[in-house]
């Protein structure tokens, strides 16, 4: 079972595209219940000026055999942002990236 994000999809990031400064966007993440993660982060870093930005998503529901984990943040500046997820565990965290169409813990 894996970790589920698409950022296409408005049940994973609302709006979809590209956001204006001061918009509120909400993200989503499905990290199935095994997994045991007691909390989830979604770091941003900004291309032109090493900006970071730390959004905290916080267990939202069960559904399934999954823990919805959600968040919102709105960009102060314009520019080019990266992001990946940091899951954290009781013993310890990890970080999620995204390749293609799927994603991968560690790599990416």
């Amino acid at each position: 079972m894996r970790i589920l994000f698409d950022s296409k999809k408005k049940e994973h990031k609302d709006p979809f595209g590209t956001l204006v400064p001061g918009q509120e966007c909400s993200l989503c993440i499905h990290v199935p219940a095994s997994v045991g993660a007691v909390a989830v982060r979604c770091l941003l870093h900004r291309e032109d000026s090493g900006e970071e930005i730390t959004v905290t998503l916080k267990k939202a529901e069960t559904r399934g055999p999954y823990e919805r984990f959600r968040g919102t943040f709105c960009l102060e500046n314009r520019g080019l942002y990266f992001y990946y997820f940091v899951v954290e565990k009781p013993q310890g965290s990890f970080r999620l990236f995204k390749v293609g169409d799927d994603t991968n813990m560690e790599a990416g």
